[in-house]
């Protein structure tokens, strides 16, 4: 027994208390959790304050706002150091608040050491408009203050501004010590922004049913009243759905998507609501509720976005590397596309029409491509060059396909080349430690690829060409 409690009594030593370390913490979770300054002034987080620790007095809003602002500037040197030492992909995005002020987002992505994709918000500032030159200068700024120098991309949505942009950041940063090939391959183009234009292009012709669902969740929508009500109606209908009646976005057409998912598994609400309450009717003003008709073409375009949505939530993706399967979702829409266009059904067959004459607008056209999105799919051990070349010459045709594989293999050639260079001058520091080839692991057990549709359309293909010995590994073919 003795032991026991001597035992009892040698547990977790006691902390001192310290001031410094309680408003530490509490900065740490108002960024963390992003709370808003006024949160500690709030009386129940003073109650639990008081309950937690009775000696700490938690501060006041304008204090805490300056415990952060210091925590910023003892990490800010930390980064700095950090990102001197990595090659930087930076995605700067603009926009506007109801005030009318216009706001811009700078974020760096990394590979760290440990082979890990790093993620960081640099900076978010006012700036006076969206022209090119000024969010140049801004970004041209920022970069200075970060100690920035070996940039390789800029990811941006596809507004004109941008354009000069990149333009700006070409000339000013072109002769950086780590910029790869004078910027060559600086300019990205959000890939999960060109899947929203396409298909908004798409929704733009649809036919009246798209139209009239809004309205219809517009009107439930309108006030708590009325969704008392409809959800009244969808208790009657025996509608177990928990999915809450939600209405579009201008600028993001997944939210239409979502919108016409959400109401679609209520259509007997509706219809219920059709039938007994006038005042829903007389909101069409000149036509009428949705109709049967209207609910079957929903579920139609539904079916036939459902790849667009899956598509374009991978591309959203911040958390990982996304390079590597861009390739892989332009063949499946590509061919979504010219399946559903081939279709007998007027409407979805229109809309697949105008979303190809928009995916070609960036996809087919050599001057929107950045090479970089089909270079990821040579270094993949699984598909390789020959696989590129296959479907490259599907997408654009024999002739155009060959010599767009060719420009791509040397623009393959002329990185390998600017990173041998990187690789010598570094070991050049170094003459004095054992010098050995640089070889990069991958698994042989890979996981199956989703995306991988064109797997063995592919390997028919490869039957029937004569096999050619290579010299080059990146032109094997993947066994």
């Amino acid at each position: 027994m003795g032991q026991d409690m001597q035992r009892k009594g040698q547990g977790t030593p006691k902390q001192s208390y310290s001031i410094e370390d309680c408003r530490k913490a509490l900065a740490e979770m108002v960024i963390i959790d992003e709370m808003p300054f006024r949160y500690v002034e709030g009386e129940g987080f003073r109650r639990y304050s008081k309950v937690l620790q009775p000696r700490f007095d938690p501060p006041s809003r304008i204090t805490i706002a300056r415990d952060c602002i210091q925590r910023y500037i003892e990490e800010k040197p930390k980064l700095k150091k950090i990102l001197k030492n990595h090659r930087i992909c930076l995605t700067t995005d603009t926009w506007t608040s109801k005030q009318n002020l216009n706001y811009m987002s700078l974020i760096a992505h990394w590979i760290d050491d440990h082979w890990k994709l790093q993620k960081r918000i640099l900076n978010f500032c006012s700036v006076a408009d969206h022209k090119g030159e000024t969010l140049g200068k801004r970004v041209e700024e920022y970069l200075l203050d970060w100690h920035i120098d070996r940039l390789f991309t800029v990811t941006v949505d596809n507004a004109s501004s941008n354009d000069k942009v990149i333009e700006y950041l070409k000339g000013v940063c072109e002769d950086w010590n780590g910029v790869v090939l004078k910027n060559k391959f600086l300019h990205v183009r959000c890939c999960a922004h060109i899947v929203n234009l396409v298909v908004k292009s798409g929704l733009e012709e649809h036919n009246h049913s798209i139209e009239k669902i809004r309205t219809a969740v517009k009107f439930v929508r309108f006030s708590p009243s009325r969704l008392k009500i409809f959800k009244k109606y969808a208790e009657l209908e025996k509608i177990s759905s928990r999915s809450l009646l939600t209405l579009d976005l201008e600028t993001r057409w997944n939210a239409t998507y979502l919108m016409l998912e959400n109401a679609e598994k209520f259509e007997k609400a509706f219809a219920r609501l059709a039938k007994v309450c006038r005042p829903f009717r007389e909101y069409f003003a000149n036509r009428d509720p949705p109709n049967p008709d209207d609910w079957q073409s929903a579920r139609q375009i539904l079916c036939f976005l459902k790849l667009f949505e899956k598509v374009t939530n991978c591309l959203s993706a911040s958390l990982h590397v996304t390079s590597s399967i861009v390739f892989h979702d332009i063949m499946l829409m590509r061919a979504k596309l010219i399946e559903i266009a081939g279709e007998e059904d007027p409407t979805l067959s229109s809309m697949a029409y105008h979303m190809k004459l928009k995916f070609d607008k960036y996809w087919k056209y050599e001057g929107n491509l950045n090479y970089l999105l089909f270079i990821a799919v040579i270094l993949d051990p699984r598909y390789k060059l020959q696989y590129l070349g296959f479907c490259l010459e599907l997408m654009y045709g024999p002739d155009e396909g060959k010599e767009l594989t060719e420009k791509i293999e040397s623009a393959l050639n002329e990185l390998f080349g600017c990173y041998v260079e990187t690789v010598n001058a570094s070991s050049s520091r170094n003459r004095g430690s054992n010098q050995y080839p640089v070889h990069i692991n991958v698994d042989e057990e890979d996981e199956e690829n989703p995306w991988d549709m064109l797997a063995s359309q592919f390997e028919r293909h490869m039957e029937e060409v004569e096999s050619e010995s290579n010299d080059s590994e990146l032109s094997k073919v993947p066994s």
